[in-house]
């Protein structure tokens, strides 16, 4: 026959509960690697303030101006991901781009990822695309303007051209309205 374990004492339970209650409400310290090529790049690299150190010297070197279309850039593009580029010994092998360059960078037009020659292939040559979708514009509802489905692929400069097309619509149909609005009441 087994005998059943001893029962702690009381006291011996409390100081084993309150050493654990301790311990749980106390930060858990992530253990993070130091070396840049050990961090996962999404989750740990781009987190760090080395990155954003770079980044801010990359934008302000680059004044904001995406390289690739000439439009405002707010995203620092890797061409390299080697221990110098990524510990910021090498800001040539870093560009500015805008989210619309930097998506079609590095996807095609199905979502795919592009392998990094491919990448630097697109960058190197600009994307100078100006054609844009036409705004629909409606003065009848809250919000008269909805960006178009291809929005994120849109580059900087596209962007910006829409929104002065838009401006231009949203003006000569005011005036349009207001037209017909006092030719209704000089009617009456």
């Amino acid at each position: 026959m087994i005998a059943d374990p001893p029962v702690p004492a009381a006291e011996e339970v409390e100081r084993t509960l309150a050493e654990l209650r301790v311990a749980l409400a106390s930060p858990q310290k992530r253990q993070r690697p130091k070396d840049v090529l050990e961090m996962d790049y999404q989750t740990q690299y781009l987190r760090t303030k080395l990155w954003r150190e770079i980044k801010q010297r990359v934008l302000t070197r680059d004044n904001h101006v995406c390289q690739s279309c000439g439009g405002k850039g707010n995203y620092v593009h890797h061409l390299a991901y080697s221990r110098d580029v990524l510990e910021g010994s090498a800001d040539h092998l870093l560009a500015t781009v805008c989210s619309g360059c930097h998506d079609l960078i590095h996807f095609d037009e199905h979502g795919r990822s592009r392998d990094l020659q491919e990448v630097n292939r697109i960058l190197s040559k600009g994307i100078k695309q100006t054609d844009i979708p036409e705004p629909t514009i409606n003065l009848n509802r809250i919000m008269p303007l909805e960006v178009p489905e291809q929005w994120r692929r849109m580059t900087s400069l596209q962007q910006e051209l829409w929104h002065k097309r838009a401006q231009e619509i949203w003006r000569e149909r005011l005036a349009a309205r207001k037209k017909r609005v006092a030719k209704r009441t000089r009617a009456t």
